[in-house]
């Protein structure tokens, strides 16, 4: 197994701009010593005001002695939260029995589509396909 570290290309991008943002600094001199800020952003490639928000939100993570979380958290898709069925056992039991009594019913296989139809007319089932998908 590899002990090497994955990294993103982001991760690669941000190395490979600090990489030539030394090697001209070694080359031409050091500009601006004392203004690390301002050197920072130039190695990155970022703005200063980015550079001071990212600082701001370590201090926050520092001051809050959580040493559980990481200190730097990637914006994120929120998930969506799954809807619940609103069916009672009355009704799951009518569902049960429609299934059960398709074929002889109306002489045909159920299908998802099928079976939303019947439900709909027999409880009112307000539900789409992938719904009855979940519940079944």
């Amino acid at each position: 197994m590899s002990t090497k570290k994955h990294l993103r290309s982001q991760a690669k991008e941000i190395t490979a701009k600090v990489y030539r943002r030394m090697k001209y600094e070694a080359e031409n001199g050091v500009e601006k010593l004392s203004d690390a800020r301002w050197r920072t952003a130039q190695a990155v490639g970022v703005s200063e005001s980015t550079i001071t928000r990212i600082l701001k939100e370590e201090k926050q993570a520092s001051t809050s002695n959580d040493t559980s979380q990481k200190i730097f958290r990637s914006p994120s898709k929120p998930k969506r939260k799954r809807t619940k069925s609103n069916l009672d056992d009355f009704d799951m039991g009518i569902l049960r029995r429609t299934i059960a009594t398709f074929h002889t019913e109306f002489n045909e296989l159920p299908t998802l589509r099928k079976l939303k139809q019947v439900l709909t007319e027999r409880i009112g089932f307000n539900g789409c396909i992938e719904t009855l998908r979940i519940i079944l």
